[in-house]
Order: structure tokens, then C-alpha cells, then sequence
């Protein structure tokens, strides 16, 4: 088995204010959130990172820790979703937000304000690095800090867009300059590392990991990011202990089973790195399942992506499932090519049959090629949901004019 790849660096983003003030008379909360998100990838909620000072969430009572869970009676699931209610609030309406706070659901009513000078550059920042447009981005943020000085959000937002423009040097003096402000936070030490492993400046960046660590030592994240620096720096054994701290605090933490099956690879433990590739794949197809259901095609693609490269016996499920998002997507053609791999990787695949048979169908209208699928995916699932979809289709296909 091979089941090796490049894998990706992993990022541990900081966290972004989202301050939603853009439009002339819009609403501001001033409070500081992001997607509350398990291990796993699933998202539970809008977290409350910081209420501010005396801004009006914090007059309402908001506090540090609430998860929001609704807003003018609309369930809330993203940051995004947060940010489009409070935006469309004119600033002097009051919102209802309901938050979880210790196991109940507690209603606030806070009275929206017209937003201080910098928070539109600062948003206008945020919505331009959320997009890719990486050179506005760094602009708005100067912009921010021209009038908000000392600002962490800008400093965060502009260090981002700098290591994503490649800028090193400038980025390192935004991270550095953010942990000046806030020397404990542990997401500005990792940023930082990764911008030193990005300039393969690995001692730099393992120090910056360890003291990530050291200052919370529950962040799985940050012992994959260190695990990644030990596997290029060849120590073996320290990259297994810290991949299998990681996946000891995130079981579903799918490139902490990757970088360790590297490791063990590494020192001829085929075995065992046969049995953490084949759980990387496993939790990677897992993942993007997770992503896929909440609407995020692309990122569940890439989860999709990392497991077909691995040679696991999991290839098959990864193809069908990569096929599903590229449907999803509209990429039929891509969705084709994936249902065809997963056949051929597994001929006796029944849902790889079925779902070409759709693609056959409903977008290139070749009945012929769809009813030979859902035939095959029949015949081999007499008995099960597959199959029995299978004959639905055929049924109906039996019964359009173009086939009668």
C-alpha cells in the first residue's frame, strides 16, 4: 500500500471579529463570534468570543462563551447566517438573539448602534479575505488600524491576507505585533509557526507550536501542526506521540491519522501504517459527508479529494461520494468520471450504477446509457434500497414518451 501523498499544511485560522457594518444605516453588535465547530467539522452554532466593551451585545448581556442559536426568530448555524440578520436590522431596531449559555436557552434583546469609525473598513476586510481578494483586503485592514490602533481583528485579518499573498516578512511582523497584544493566544502562535514552516524555518516554527501547547494544551490542531514539523525534520517517534495526542483529543481529526501513518511508514511500521491510512480515509470521507450535508460542496470535495489519493479500501466510497458533491456542484461530466472510477475500483458498486444512471438521465437524457445502469444496479441489489430505487427509476423511465 502506498496511501502517501503531499499532504496540505494545516491552517489553524485565527479568530475573526465580525463586526456587520458595511452598508450606510446598517446595524453593529460589536461583539466578536465565529462557527462553533466540533472535531468532526459539524457546526453547532454562532460562538460568542468576546462581547466587547461596552458595546451593545455586551449591554443586552451577552457574554463570552453564549453560542447564539437564533436571531429575529431565525435559526442561526453559520457566522454568515448572523451576520445577514443583524446587517439587515437598521441600527436603532432592536434583535432578539437567543444563546445557549450553560444548557438553556436565554433571550436578549439588545438595541442595534450605528457602528464606530474603522468597523466598516474593518468588515470590508473581512468579506475581501473571506473572497480571496487578498490585496483589497491588506488595504481595508491598514485602513482599520489607521483608525482603530491596536485593533487584534485587523492585525488577525491582515496577517491572514499576508501569508496568503506570500508576504512573509510582513505577515511575521503582523503575527508577531498580534501576540504583543495578546501574548497568550495560542491561535496566534500556530499562525505564526505556519508562516515559519511555509519559509521551512523549522526550529522557529516548532517553538511557536510548543507554545501553543504550553499555553492550552487541549487544541489537537496544534499537536497535527507540530506533528507535520517532526515528520520534515525526520523524529519519527516524537511526530507519532504528538498525531496520536491529537487524535486522542479529535478521533475525527482525519490528517492526524494521515501524518502519523507517515511517520510510521517512515520507520518501516507497515502495519500499523496500514491501519492509519485506512483511518485517515475513513475520516476524511466522514468529514466531507459532515460538509456536504450543510451545503459546503467545496470543502467536502477536498476532503473527498485527500481520500481517493489514499490506497485504502475506502477509494470506491470516496469516488461516489466525490461524485454526489460534483453533482451537487452541477459538474455532471466530473460526477460521471467519479461513478465510472467507483465501478471500476468496485464493479459489484450498485449505488455507483444508480447515481450515474441519474446523471445519464437527467442531464444528458441518454436513456440508453441510464437504463443499462439502473439494470446493473438492480441486478445487484435485488433486495435492498439501491436496488429498489433502481426499479423506480426504470419504471418511470418506461412510462416518458420518448421511451414508449
Amino acid at each position: 500500500m502506498s496511501g502517501r501523498f503531499a499532504a496540505p499544511v494545516l491552517l489553524l485560522s485565527l479568530i475573526l471579529a465580525l463586526a456587520p457594518a458595511l452598508p450606510a444605516g446598517a446595524a453593529w453588535l460589536g461583539i466578536t463570534i465565529q462557527d462553533d465547530v466540533t472535531a468532526e467539522g459539524s457546526r453547532r452554532g454562532v460562538k460568542v468570543i468576546d462581547a466587547g466593551k461596552d458595546s451593545p451585545g455586551s449591554r443586552a448581556g451577552i457574554r463570552a462563551g453564549d453560542v447564539i442559536v437564533s436571531a429575529n426568530g431565525t435559526p442561526v448555524g453559520t457566522t454568515q447566517d448572523f451576520v445577514r440578520i443583524i446587517r439587515e436590522t437598521p441600527a436603532g431596531k432592536p434583535v432578539e438573539i437567543k444563546v445557549m449559555r450553560e444548557g438553556a436557552v436565554v433571550s436578549v434583546t439588545p438595541v442595534l448602534s450605528e457602528p464606530p469609525a474603522g468597523i466598516a473598513d474593518l468588515q470590508r476586510g473581512l468579506e475581501n479575505l473571506q473572497r480571496g481578494r487578498y490585496e483589497q483586503a491588506v488595504a481595508d485592514f491598514t485602513k482599520a488600524l489607521e483608525r482603530l490602533p491596536g485593533s487584534i481583528e485587523a492585525y488577525a485579518g491582515r496577517a491572514r491576507a499576508l501569508e496568503k499573498l506570500k508576504r512573509h516578512d510582513q505577515a511575521l511582523a503582523d503575527y508577531s505585533k498580534l501576540i504583543e497584544l495578546n501574548p497568550r493566544s495560542p491561535a496566534a502562535y500556530v499562525s505564526r509557526g505556519h508562516v515559519y514552516l511555509d519559509l521551512k524555518r523549522y526550529d522557529e516554527a516548532l517553538q511557536n507550536f510548543s507554545k501553543a501547547i504550553e499555553l492550552k494544551p487541549d487544541i489537537a490542531a496544534s499537536y497535527v501542526a507540530r506533528c507535520n514539523v517532526y515528520l520534515l525534520k525526520g523524529l519519527h517517534d516524537r511526530a507519532i506521540a504528538d498525531c496520536s495526542r491529537a487524535v486522542e483529543l479529535a478521533p475525527g481529526m482525519d490528517i492526524g491519522y494521515l501524518f502519523r501513518a507517515q511517520a510510521y511508514a517512515a520507520k518501516g511500521m507497515k502495519q500499523e501504517a496500514s491501519a492509519d491510512f485506512e483511518r485517515a480515509a475513513r475520516a476524511y470521507i466522514d468529514n466531507g459527508l459532515v460538509m456536504a450535508r450543510a451545503g459546503r460542496y467545496d470543502e467536502a470535495l477536498t476532503r473527498f479529494n485527500y481520500a481517493s489519493r489514499l490506497d485504502t479500501k475506502h477509494r470506491p466510497e470516496a469516488y461516489l461520494n466525490r461524485g454526489v458533491a460534483y453533482e451537487k456542484k452541477g459538474e455532471n461530466l466530473k460526477a460521471v468520471n467519479d461513478y465510472s472510477e467507483a465501478i471500476r475500483l468496485k464493479p459489484d458498486h450498485a449505488e455507483a450504477y444508480l447515481r450515474r444512471g441519474y446523471v445519464f438521465a437527467q442531464k444528458f437524457e441518454d436513456y440508453g446509457k441510464a437504463r443499462q445502469d439502473w439494470e446493473k444496479a438492480a441486478s445487484l441489489d435485488p433486495q435492498g434500497k439501491t436496488g429498489a430505487a433502481a426499479r423506480k427509476s426504470l419504471e418511470a423511465l418506461s412510462k416518458t414518451p420518448k421511451n414508449q
